[in-house]
């Protein structure tokens, strides 16, 4: 995905240390990994990986992602025993029925049907799936409504959580479960926000001619939600999601 290869480095450096409390939560949760296939989906820069893959125990560990220079900077950070792939969640390149635990986190996977389809078709029966991703209702999702209420580029979805339930049904998976948490987040100044924001690219909703256009509306925004001592306040609530394969 050219967005992520874009800025493979910046996310890593802005944005990894920022996602690293939510891949926290979900290793957490993440069901054990002993004497199991993994297989781990849009694993980015390998924040999760690095946390879930020096625990050992699993038979194998595949991590993919579908941006290469992602995937190169993960590689580069790890060193536990772990296969990295470039892979589409729409269309894996994996055998049916290969793996027996089926893990991401923030990855698109619960937004798409095909996601659910293809994840169930590689895991074994009795398999597993569990991922994180943003919840319905939350700070930061305000505060990015906004902005793009302001520019009228329409407002983010507000029923991700059932609907990843219903998409894994429709699927065929049994028993989808929902849990959510909320962390705090911290960010110094309106500026330490920006750059945050910024190094994720171009988003998909942006028009490319209006880039500059959303930065100056994000900063504008932004500046609204400043406290007394210049930081930026916000929260994010991750729903884990877990299901099974008949």
């Amino acid at each position: 995905m050219p967005q992520y290869d874009d800025v493979a480095e910046r996310y890593e450096t802005l944005v990894a240390p920022k996602y690293l409390p939510i891949a926290r939560i979900v290793a957490a949760h993440t069901p054990d990994l002993t004497g199991k296939d993994v297989f781990e989906v849009g694993a980015g820069t390998g924040l999760l990986t690095r946390l879930l893959a020096p625990r050992g125990g699993y038979r194998s560990y595949v991590a993919s992602d579908v941006a290469p220079r992602m995937l190169e900077a993960a590689e580069r950070l790890m060193d536990a025993d772990v296969r990295f792939i470039q892979a589409d969640i729409r269309e894996l390149p994996i055998d049916d029925s290969t793996f027996d635990l089926v893990i991401g986190s923030l990855t698109p996977l619960q937004d798409l049907e095909v996601g659910f389809t293809e994840a169930r078709r590689v895991l074994r029966p009795g398999g597993e799936l569990f991922v994180g991703f943003w919840g319905d209702v939350y700070a930061e999702l305000e505060l990015l409504d906004e902005v793009r209420r302001r520019l009228d580029l329409g407002a983010y979805a507000r029923d991700r959580e059932q609907s990843a339930v219903t998409l894994a049904m429709s699927a065929g998976f049994l028993n989808p479960t929902v849990d959510v948490v909320t962390l705090p987040v911290h960010h110094a100044s309106v500026d330490a926000y920006v750059d945050y924001r910024a190094s994720f690219g171009r988003l998909a909703f942006v028009p490319e001619n209006r880039q500059d256009e959303w930065v100056a509306k994000l900063r504008e925004v932004s500046a609204e939600w400043v406290a007394a001592d210049g930081s930026i306040n916000l929260d994010w609530k991750i729903a884990l999601l877990r299901t099974t394969k008949d």
